[in-house]
């Protein structure tokens, strides 16, 4: 039986059984690189759930900005990526740590 969504579309996923109440089993074709990684893994199925999750909360987060009018793009995440790399530096911290000891 092939997998579907909601509105019935099949996914291309080969849905191979459901454990009661709990998740459906699926079997899907992976990259070498990926395979031997999950490999690696002492449970595959979490691995692949966090990763999952991960790229849905990203999909969440892009559609919250694009209705706040703010489109996320790859150039854009880079440039945040090598901004945030850098570590802030202890003084600035500190200097935050005690203006919010003042506000509160």
């Amino acid at each position: 039986m092939v997998a579907a969504d909601r509105l019935g579309n099949t996914t291309g996923a080969t849905r191979i059984g459901k454990l009661p109440d709990m998740t459906v089993k699926r079997s899907v074709s992976l990259p070498d690189d990926v395979a031997q990684w999950l490999d690696q893994q002492p449970n595959v199925s979490a691995a692949i759930t966090a990763a999952v999750r991960v790229q849905m909360a990203r999909g969440h987060l892009d559609e919250v900005l694009r209705q706040a009018g703010i489109e996320a793009t790859e150039a854009g995440r880079a440039r945040w990526r090598e901004r945030l790399s850098t570590p802030i530096p202890a003084e600035a911290l500190a200097e935050g740590r005690r203006m919010l000891g003042r506000a509160g």
